[in-house]
């Protein structure tokens, strides 16, 4: 697959469209698994999009590496604000 199909207009939406599995219910047993595994030592993620386990890794203390194919997401890696839910 081109790389360029996965530019910063997709990683802009990327936490919107898949905003489900941003809850802490999902993500969550991931982290807490990783970080398990990890012993608070570093961790590599491949494919980190826009970083939505290793940020809560790297805040449980395993320093995270990250490796993306679209050079252009590393750059939107920040802490998003936890979804939201309509009732």
């Amino acid at each position: 697959m081109d790389s360029s199909a996965w530019g910063p207009e997709i990683a802009e939406v990327y936490d919107k469209t898949y905003a489900a599995t941003f809850e802490p219910s999902v993500v969550g047993p991931i982290v807490e698994l990783l970080a398990e595994l990890a012993r608070g030592g570093p961790a590599l993620e491949f494919a980190v999009g826009t970083g939505r386990v290793a940020l809560p890794l790297s805040a449980r203390g395993s320093p995270c590496t990250a490796s993306s194919c679209p050079r252009t997401w590393p750059d939107s890696c920040s802490p998003s604000p936890a979804p939201t839910r309509s009732r």
